[in-house]
């Protein structure tokens, strides 16, 4: 209409003779035809046909199996590593979230990692180092990561990776091993489309 409320808009964009303006706080994405100066709101048909992530599924298809690993039995220690794409650069200002579950095909805890190992930290620097104790079996340890992640000379365009890790266990007896076991996960981000 002619006298259009807008809170908090949070972006502009000019096209075609018409201003687009994200109206962030009424969650609304509102066109000016900057000719006659009317406003109306976008409305988005046909939606329907993009169904959501499954509930069960939060990481769609950014889930990772990674190659198996065996490690001895004993107090050890997991790594993990990101990568960023070339020109990028962890947000020292938004928290980076890992959590950390254990899947096992028998009894008992096939990985106990430290207490705090499921942790939101700011600018984080990698590679992480995790004390973990390893126990014979076999399973899957598997890190649910969240990275935000900025262009490195402007630091104007920040993204988003949701991420889950899938690291196949085997965990031998320790006797006669020496050296303390390790578990490294590497993770390389890759630019969506």
């Amino acid at each position: 209409g002619p006298d259009p409320l807008f809170y908090e808009p949070g972006g502009i964009h000019a096209a075609a003779g018409k201003l687009y303006v994200a109206d962030t706080n009424n969650h609304a994405i509102r066109v000016i035809d900057l000719a006659t100066l009317e406003t109306r709101t976008l409305v988005l048909k046909g939606i329907q046909q993009f169904t959501a992530s499954r509930a069960d599924e939060p990481f769609g298809d950014r889930q990772i199996a990674l190659e198996p690993v065996q490690v001895t039995a004993g107090p050890g220690i997991v790594t993990l590593d990101v990568k960023l794409p070339a020109g990028y650069k962890i947000n020292d200002l938004a928290p980076y979230s890992m959590e950390w579950h254990v899947q096992n095909a028998g009894d008992g805890d096939l990985v106990v990692l430290e207490p705090d190992a499921n942790r939101s930290i700011a600018g984080p620097e990698f590679p992480l180092t995790l004390a973990a104790t390893f126990q014979p079996g076999q399973g899957e340890l598997i890190a649910d990561l969240t990275i935000i992640y900025c262009q490195a000379e402007t630091e104007s365009l920040c993204l988003i990776d949701q991420t889950r890790l899938e690291q196949p266990l085997v965990v031998t007896d320790a006797s006669g091993q020496a050296g303390q076991p390790e578990v490294l996960l590497t993770y390389q981000v890759e630019l969506s489309e």
